[in-house]
């Protein structure tokens, strides 16, 4: 697929043959949605062994066998320390 805008090509997408299929290039996200793709799995481990222990072995357990599954889950749990800080997300239930 192509996108054009004043009669000017500004992206092209491959065609994509199953609905609901999804592709996005990535300079077209904001700067935010990209830094949240680098944040791969080694980068929540370590952001969540810096929280502590608890949050840690969370991050670990989500990674067991499905790690890529459960990315976006691990970086929203490191991220919600920005909100609840390290205490409140380390704390164990």
């Amino acid at each position: 697929m192509q996108a054009f805008h004043r009669h000017e090509l500004v992206a092209t997408h491959p065609r994509l043959r199953k609905p609901g299929d999804r592709h996005t290039v990535r300079d077209h996200q904001p700067p935010e949605a990209q830094a949240w793709l680098e944040h791969d799995p080694q980068w929540c481990l370590a952001r969540a062994k810096d929280i502590g222990p608890a949050c840690h072995a969370v991050i670990l357990a989500m990674f067991n066998n499905t790690v890529l599954e459960n990315l976006r889950g691990a970086q929203g749990i490191v991220r919600l320390r920005e909100k609840v800080g390290d205490e409140r997300l380390n704390a164990r239930v």
